[in-house]
């Protein structure tokens, strides 16, 4: 072999060697790729009784469990943008924890939002239910990695109440429960219309096993009349035809410490004498030289007419300044043929009852009046269970229940001849009238 040839072969494994030095060199420091997967995520949203759900999930089964959550309340997602990557991760295992907060959420929240993106959780909206924050981290904190916000508000409840009309074989129930089980139980298997509404923002009755009792009751052994319950107070006006029915509804609220109020009457028993002086709407407190203020606020769709009476003391001459101011642009409305009271109707009584708190002494009577339009028994029961919910109201508005009277008359005391469509407007109306002080 000539020294050229040597050389050459020499040079060539040189080179070589070169070559397999700098790739070993270049595999040691070039790090190898690291495969980065995309996470699950989504945003879930309730308002009232709609849901929405936006996301990327890693399977189907994410998607049916949720599902099967949300038919469990009749829910169906609305304009949802859904897709399925199977080669996404759940790196923090959260899903399994949202499927057993989903059923927390839907029945607390009113309103409310859950977003869960790159290992960030964000819960936020309203409840009613105190105890929901301690419950949600109950539920997130073993989730390692994953940060939590959570921006929910607690608000106070408001109070479960229901108003049951009998009139014949006529039922009629509006209220508001906590949740089916309580309307249920109300209904005790009747389909009864109404106004009725079952949110979480309502509190549970506190007596709901006798209330369930007690409308049975009601329904069984009243010919007419109304059942409410408001601020676990029961007020029960109507007429039975039985003696034993009334002394067993009676006994019943006795036995189990019931706070009520209740007035039942007897008919087709014995007949009724009516004095006329029992409904005056002039009273004088007895043993007193005081000339007690009379004044009257009559109220019908439109509080339009507030007579002045002599001999007012200066405290009610007050009272009626500002019951004429008030009269100008207010409204207390009840339900067509209803002797429940509007929103608007109730607010006119709340602003009522601020007027009655700066004058704690005053004594009135709440008196209401119908038209001459059908039965004339019939009018005088609906204007009776009229006055007694404006009372009622009052009372939730913390006014004295000593304070105030009320009595329905029916259509006996017309202000004008029922002869024509106006003068039956003014004729329907509730009265304020002091009686005493």
């Amino acid at each position: 072999m000539s020294r050229k040839t040597k050389i050459l072969i020499a040079f060539i494994a040189l080179v070589i060697l070169i070559i397999i030095c700098t790739w070993f060199n270049t595999k040691k420091l070039t790090p190898k790729a690291i495969e980065i997967k995309e996470n699950i995520s989504f945003v879930i949203n309730k308002n009232n009784n709609n849901i929405n759900l936006n996301g990327i999930f890693s399977s189907k089964e994410q998607l049916m469990i949720l599902k099967k959550e949300f038919d469990k309340k009749n829910m169906i997602p609305k304009n949802s943008k859904l897709s399925i990557k199977h080669d996404i991760e759940d790196s923090n295992n959260v899903f399994p924890k949202i499927a057993q907060f989903m059923p927390v959420f839907l029945d607390n929240y009113e309103n409310g939002q859950i977003v869960y993106t790159d290992k960030n959780l964000t819960i936020s909206g309203t409840t009613y239910n105190k105890n929901l924050p301690k419950i949600t981290e109950q539920i997130f904190n073993p989730v390692t990695g994953l940060n939590i916000v959570n921006n929910t508000k607690v608000q106070d409840k408001t109070p479960s109440g229901i108003v049951i009309i009998k009139n014949g074989s006529n039922i009629t129930l509006d209220g508001n429960f906590a949740n089916q089980n309580e309307l249920n139980s109300i209904l005790n298997g009747k389909v009864i219309p109404g106004e009725q509404n079952i949110q979480s923002k309502y509190n549970k009755f506190t007596q709901l096993s006798q209330i369930s009792n007690i409308s049975n009751l009601f329904y069984q052994n009243f010919t007419k009349g109304q059942l409410s319950y408001t601020n676990n107070k029961l007020t029960v006006i109507g007429e039975t035809n039985s003696t034993e029915a009334k002394e067993s509804f009676v006994n019943f609220l006795n036995a189990n410490n019931i706070d009520s109020n209740v007035d039942i009457s007897l008919v087709n028993i014995e007949p009724v004498s009516i004095d006329s002086n029992t409904t005056s709407i002039i009273k004088i407190k007895p043993d007193t030289n005081k000339t007690v203020a009379t004044k009257r606020l009559a109220l019908s769709t439109k509080l339009y007419d507030i007579k002045k009476e002599q001999n007012l003391t200066q405290k009610s001459k007050k009272i009626q300044d500002e019951l004429i101011a008030m009269a100008e642009s207010e409204n207390i409305e009840f339900r067509k043929s209803k002797a429940t009271l509007t929103t608007k109707g109730k607010n006119s009584v709340v602003n009522i009852a601020n007027i009655l708190k700066k004058y704690p002494n005053i004594k009135i009577q709440v008196a209401g009046h119908t038209d001459s339009d059908g039965d004339a028994s019939y009018n005088k029961w609906l204007s009776q269970l009229r006055v007694n919910n404006v009372k009622q109201e009052l009372i939730d508005n913390k006014i004295n229940q000593n304070r105030i009277e009320a009595v329905g008359y029916g259509e006996t005391k017309p202000l004008f001849s029922n002869d024509n469509t106006f003068n039956k407007q003014k004729n329907r109306r509730v009265e304020f009238i002091i009686i005493g002080e």
